[in-house]
């Protein structure tokens, strides 16, 4: 019957509801667990906890999700993280207690990946066309610190 129809395609909603949500919070635990793995990898450059790593595979939105997540988890961090890609990316951030200014850093290695980027003190991000100048952009940044 058509009540039927109805009560199964409600169902079926509920459950991929349901799956939604559990995929989201999978998610979000798997990018905390990340976001920790890459701080207890990080070095202390003058008193600062700093971040540097190149990822691979991994979608420009989940990088500064992992940004995010690392300096919004305590003082004095710097994250400079590289995307390699067909398209490389630049993402830096740093806590707000911190006297740099990640707009004006991202302006300064973002030509080292023939890219433009932007953003303000505490992030900024940048996107290229050149992979092979990750290395050398995210060794220009740490020479800023």
């Amino acid at each position: 019957t058509d009540r039927e129809v109805v009560e199964a395609a409600q169902e079926h909603l509920e459950r991929e509801d349901s799956q939604r949500k559990e995929i989201s919070a999978l998610r979000d635990s798997l990018l905390s667990y990340e976001a920790e793995e890459l701080l207890a990898g990080s070095q202390v450059r003058e008193g600062v906890q700093v971040v540097c790593e190149i990822l691979q595979q991994r979608d420009p939105g989940v990088v500064q999700d992992l940004m995010r997540r690392i300096v919004r988890g305590g003082e004095k961090r710097i994250v400079l993280l590289g995307l390699k890609s067909d398209a490389p990316f630049l993402c830096f951030g740093c806590s707000s207690d911190l006297p740099y200014n990640m707009g004006e850093w991202i302006r300064e290695a973002a030509p080292l990946i023939d890219g433009r980027g932007g953003g303000n003190p505490n992030q900024a991000q940048a996107k290229g066309s050149r992979p092979e100048g990750l290395s050398d952009a995210l060794g220009r940044a740490l020479e800023l610190i």
